[in-house]
């Protein structure tokens, strides 16, 4: 009963292979498990994950259009804009996370506004009892955007629902629930900066339809861009739901957006909290080393840079096939010699990745080119020693 969304170009590539788009990915670390759906729902609980024993029923992104006077709401939500495109649930591979998992949502669906595309990715390491959540925003309209955004966070502690607590803990930015008399504690923070609201209510509150479970986009209005901390509740009988606001973000067209969060576990308030600030310190670590750019639009092909650059030994490229064909990927170096084909054949739609190493090549510049269809595109990256 919840709410149901780039002729120039290096050596010795080795070829790690494309993942299989999938309607959802059920993974997990050791502590945390987790289901995300093409749709970018995203639902938690221990490791190692079950349908039945999630505890956080759903997280989903959700995208206020600022109203102005005489207006309608316009929000894009999880259940009624987030339409799913060629790029589905995949795993995907980025330096210094353990695994990562992304999906593309967009308004397709619909056809409402605000007219964005949303790239959520899961960033996880082993044994840690936190997940990291990066939303990229990005405005597909030709006017700018001002957006509030935010996640909605439904409640499921100890794997049901209903008689739960939730709150807000200012001093570390953290939404939290919990059950009395129960170990489990699970907190959501927004990690960019400091939280910008947070609002909580009532399932059957929240919810105009609790049998349909289509809450009205006026009541996610309010709880998206509405500023300040509501106070602790216990909900009734059919659980809860709360948002923690990351605010409202200016996002010029084709320009895009990130906010990012953690999901924090433990078996105490303090121990919860402590998880907290441990995602908190590896996002304030790492956060330049995730950065990449949002996929292209559904159907397009892209070829990103690589990944690190300058690199020694190796490093990543990533490209995105809208359909499935033969793809051919050279490295030339900075005479226009080729230096070695890296792939050459049929790949699968999607976003594919290899590792490049550079042992044995001199240090410089290098190009590298990628050719699928009438699609062509090529880079530089530069090998240090």
């Amino acid at each position: 009963m919840r709410i149901p969304r780039r002729v120039l170009v290096l050596v010795c590539l080795c070829w790690i292979g494309s993942v299989t788009a999938q309607p959802s990915i059920t993974s997990g670390n050791g502590v945390l498990g987790f289901n995300l759906n093409s749709y970018g729902r995203l639902r938690i609980g221990t490791f190692p994950y079950s349908t039945a024993a999630r505890q956080v029923d759903r997280m989903s992104f959700i995208a206020a259009l600022n109203k102005q006077a005489g207006s309608a709401y316009a929000v894009y939500d999880y259940f009624e804009d987030a339409d799913t495109t060629k790029v589905v649930t995949q795993r995907i591979r980025i330096a210094k996370v353990d695994s990562a998992y992304m999906c593309v949502t967009d308004n397709g669906f619909s056809k409402k506004p605000p007219k964005i595309r949303v790239q959520h990715t899961l960033f996880s390491w082993r044994n840690t009892p936190y997940f990291i959540v990066r939303y990229r925003v990005k405005n597909d309209s030709s006017a700018t955007l001002q957006l509030y955004v935010g996640v909605a966070v439904l409640t499921r502690p100890s794997g049901t629902y209903g008689r739960e607590t939730i709150a807000y803990n200012a001093a570390k930015s953290t939404g939290y629930y919990f059950r009395s008399g129960q170990n489990p504690h699970w907190g959501v923070r927004w990690l960019n900066k400091p939280t910008e609201s947070v609002k909580i209510r009532d399932w059957d509150k929240y919810s105009s339809d609790p049998a349909s479970e289509a809450a009205t986009d006026s009541t996610r209005y309010v709880m998206t861009a509405i500023a300040g901390f509501d106070t602790t509740i216990t909900v009734g009988p059919n659980s809860g739901i709360y948002h923690v606001n990351a605010g409202v973000h200016n996002i010029a067209p084709n320009d895009s957006a990130e906010v990012s969060y953690a999901i924090a576990f433990g078996n105490s308030l303090p121990e919860m909290l402590a998880a907290s600030d441990s995602a908190q310190a590896r996002y304030n670590s790492l956060r330049v080393l995730v950065e990449e750019p949002i996929l292209n639009a559904p159907g397009n092909f892209a070829l990103y840079q690589n990944y690190p650059n300058p690199f020694n030994p190796s490093s990543e490229i990533r490209f995105t096939l809208a359909e499935k064909g033969v793809v051919n990927l050279t490295v030339y170096d900075a005479a226009g010699r080729k230096v070695r084909t890296l792939v050459n054949g049929t790949l699968a739609a999607g976003l594919n990745v290899v590792t490049f190493e550079a042992i044995g090549l001199p240090s410089g510049v290098y190009f590298y080119t990628l050719r699928a269809g009438h699609f062509s595109a090529t880079r530089k990256m530069l090998v240090m020693r």
